[in-house]
C-alpha cells in the first residue's frame, strides 16, 4: 500500500511540476510577443520607450512630424516606410476624407486584448486636418 502511495505521489508531483513549467513557458512566450508587438508599434509611430503607449502620445508624435496642412501623402509614405500597413501585422484603408491605420489587436494580459488605430483626416486638397489615435484594452 505504501509503495502504491509513493508511486501515485511521485506521478502527481511530476505532473504538477510539468504543468507549472508549461504555464511558465506560455506566460514567458506571451510576454515576449507582447514586448515585440509594443516595440513594433513604438517604431511605427516614433514613440520612445520611456513614453506611455497612449493615443495622446501617438497623436502628439505624429502631429510633431506632420502638422495640420501637411500633404497626407507625406504621412502615408512615412508610415509605410515604418512598416505600418505593409508588414503583415497591420492594415490601412482610405476614403476620400480620411486614411486609417490599424495594428492587429494583440494580447496585453491573460484575458485582455489591446487595440491601436490611427486616423488622419484630410480636406479636398489632400492636406491633413487632424490626426486621431485610439489605444485601448478590452476583455475577451
Amino acid at each position: 500500500m505504501e509503495k502504491l502511495f509513493q508511486k501515485w505521489f511521485r506521478w502527481l508531483f511530476n505532473f504538477g511540476l510539468t504543468c507549472v513549467v508549461l504555464v511558465a513557458a506560455c506566460v514567458g512566450c506571451g510576454n515576449l510577443e507582447q514586448r515585440k508587438t509594443e516595440a513594433r508599434i513604438r517604431h511605427y509611430f516614433a514613440v520612445d520607450s520611456h513614453e506611455p503607449l497612449t493615443g495622446a502620445v501617438i497623436e502628439s508624435n505624429l502631429l510633431a512630424h506632420f502638422s495640420i496642412g501637411t500633404p497626407v501623402n507625406k504621412l502615408e509614405t512615412w508610415l509605410a516606410g515604418q512598416g505600418l500597413g505593409v508588414d503583415g501585422h497591420s492594415m490601412t484603408w482610405q476614403t476620400n476624407q480620411y486614411v486609417s491605420y490599424q495594428v492587429y489587436d494583440y494580447s496585453d494580459a491573460w484575458f485582455s486584448m489591446r487595440h491601436v488605430q490611427v486616423t488622419a483626416y484630410f480636406d479636398n486638397q489632400q492636406s491633413i486636418l487632424n490626426i486621431q489615435a485610439q489605444v485601448y484594452s478590452y476583455s475577451l
